[in-house]
């Protein structure tokens, strides 16, 4: 793909939604604001994005007497606000998510498992034989992103294919004419081993593990 075609996908990148019921209504106000930009700017300057991204914290996360499902609810809210800003609306076919640390389930998160990936001689090679083995350990890490996984599923993400058992996933499409090819990498399953998640998020190792659409 040439630096031609990739200037004609249009892109609209999202983050940090950190979505909580005791924060709703600061959340709506913000979102209407947004909602009425994104309007703007499309019959101002014609944006109306190819792809839209979410990279990480949908939710805040556990917190006493609120449920991250409850959480998962308004970011279903905010993200098809989001969509519907444009005319015609973006599709979910066209929206891309991958995990932030706020989206683990931290009650889930055992001192062993800490313990584990803070290590100072732990390898690479640990972790991705951990994950090519997708063993007890590995099955016990991604126990955190289960209401994650879960919010995919309900919302239909299924081109992210949310049952892999590490939620790591490409994909591909077509835009303008031109082939596109986009990878989503998890790095919040290691919360916790800030080091360990960057090596990861660089190394080639992680390919065979990136899980494609066929």
């Amino acid at each position: 793909m040439t630096d031609q075609n990739v200037s004609q996908t249009d892109r609209l990148h999202l983050s940090d939604f950190h979505g909580r019921e005791r924060d709703g209504w600061d959340s709506r106000q913000i979102t209407d604001a947004l909602v009425c930009d994104l309007k703007q700017m499309q019959i101002e300057h014609g944006l109306r994005p190819d792809l839209i991204f979410f990279t990480g914290d949908l939710v805040f996360g556990a917190v006493s007497g609120e449920s991250m499902d409850d959480q998962y609810l308004l970011v279903r809210d905010f993200l098809d606000a989001i969509r519907k800003a444009f005319i015609p609306e973006i599709p979910i076919r066209s929206l891309y998510l991958v995990p932030g640390n706020h989206d683990v389930d931290r009650n889930e998160i055992t001192p062993d498992q800490t313990a584990w990936i803070r290590q100072p001689n732990l390898k690479l090679d640990d972790v991705i034989t951990m994950m090519r083995d997708e063993n007890k350990q590995w099955q016990r890490f991604m126990e955190r992103l289960l209401n994650y996984r879960n919010f995919l599923t309900s919302y239909n993400l299924l081109h992210l294919l949310p049952g892999n058992p590490h939620l790591i996933w490409t994909d591909a499409l077509e835009i303008h004419n031109t082939r596109v090819g986009i990878a989503g990498l998890n790095s919040a399953w290691s919360l916790g081993g800030f080091k360990i998640a960057l090596r990861l998020a660089g190394s080639p190792e992680m390919l065979p593990y990136i899980h494609a659409k066929k």
